[in-house]
């Protein structure tokens, strides 16, 4: 969830083109809403996943001691329809802000 600092500018643009950002944690439920309280600029959805459901979908990444979520970026047209996504092969693979924010701008062209 710490990664998500940054992004309150990404999430604003989305709202204001009735889009919307929802963070996935594999983090307890209190560990999310902790960190959500101290993301306060974000606007948006977080939710917390069990570990199970994130290796249904193929976002668990195992390193030598624990097992991590791994991120994905997902945009989403109206409607529903896939607009851009960036899945992660490992923990520290992650889209930047500039390219997560240039998408959004993209979206609304």
């Amino acid at each position: 969830m710490a990664q998500l600092r940054g992004l309150g500018a990404v999430s604003r643009a989305l709202e204001s083109a009735q889009g919307g950002l929802w963070a996935i944690s594999i983090d307890a439920p209190e560990v999310v809403g902790a960190e959500r309280r101290l993301n306060d600029d974000l606007v948006g959805t977080f939710l917390s996943a069990p570990e199970a459901e994130l290796e249904r979908v193929g976002l668990l990444h195992q390193t030598r001691t624990k097992v991590l979520a791994s991120p994905a970026t997902i945009l989403l047209r109206a409607g529903s329809e896939v607009a851009w996504t960036h899945y992660s092969s490992q923990v520290g693979d992650r889209a930047s802000i500039e390219t997560i924010a240039d998408q959004v701008r993209a979206l609304g062209a």
